[in-house]
């Protein structure tokens, strides 16, 4: 249940209080049937899964990108409404 709580907070970009308000507390609760709200994550566990699934993937990255001398990378601007397609900064990594 956790597991999935997390992906549907992600994957909608919701804020993590999400899984505190007690609406999505009783949707969640009517569809598993649990009684003890006690096994529901709250946001501080959906934080600290975040922060450790976020630095697993940066290491997973940099570990792709240290193996190689070249990477070509691309932007898609039709997908952004109203920011630059290459955001506020450009970041350049030189090997």
């Amino acid at each position: 249940m956790n597991e999935l709580v997390f992906n549907y907070i992600i994957n909608e970009m919701r804020p993590l209080i999400t899984c505190e308000k007690r609406s999505f507390r009783e949707l969640i609760m009517g569809l598993t049937g649990i009684k003890d709200t006690s096994i529901l994550p709250n946001r501080n566990q959906i934080k600290a899964q975040l922060k450790s699934r976020y630095a697993s993937y940066v290491q997973m990255i940099t570990g792709l990108i240290q193996n190689h001398n070249y990477i070509c990378t691309t932007a898609d601007i039709w997908s952004s409404n109203n920011k630059s397609f290459m955001g506020k900064y450009i970041i350049m990594i030189f090997f």
